[in-house]
């Protein structure tokens, strides 16, 4: 669907782990590192379910970008009032991260219209088998973005506001 611009909505991603159904887990890091006082927490060698959600479902995405890899979607459900489309996100072959660094984990949504949702979580990645300091944190429900179309083609979505639940 071709956007006019100016057009106002919400997309929501929630990342859950296929084996339990957890959500990933983040830390407040304060001002250790540049790019962001958060930490979004991630086990190596795990398949995660990735649900997009936009409102009102006006955008609809033709391929969705997690770190640097078209993810397959699963499935979709969409009403009058929101679209789900849910992926599968594999991060085996991912090294673990060394101690003290952190790393930028980009999100492009590719819209039907054009435009692209772009987002850069800073992430650290943990081997399976350290899922107690995984743990640490709060639960990451979703990351919410309040978004505006700018209606040309193949320019990013302007992101107004950015909340972390």
């Amino acid at each position: 669907m071709a956007s006019q611009g100016g057009e106002f909505f919400r997309i929501n991603f929630m990342v859950r782990s296929e084996k339990d159904g957890k959500p990933l887990y983040v830390k407040n890091d304060g001002e250790r590192f540049k790019a962001d006082n958060r930490t979004v927490k991630v086990l190596c060698g795990h398949q995660y379910k990735v649900d997009v959600t936009i409102r009102p479902p006006n955008s609809t995405p033709s391929r969705v970008s997690w770190a640097g890899v078209t993810i397959e979607k699963d499935s979709e459900k969409v009403d009058v009032s929101s679209a789900v489309y849910t992926y599968t996100w594999n991060t085996t072959g991912v090294d673990a991260s060394k101690s003290g660094s952190r790393s930028q984990l980009p999100i492009v949504v590719f819209l039907e219209s054009g435009e692209q949702v772009m987002l850069s979580l800073q992430c650290k990645y943990y081997k399976a088998t350290d899922e107690n300091h995984y743990r640490w944190g709060d639960e990451l429900k979703g990351v919410e973005l309040e978004c505006t179309t700018t209606g040309t083609v193949g320019d990013a979505v302007k992101v107004t506001k950015t909340v972390f639940r």
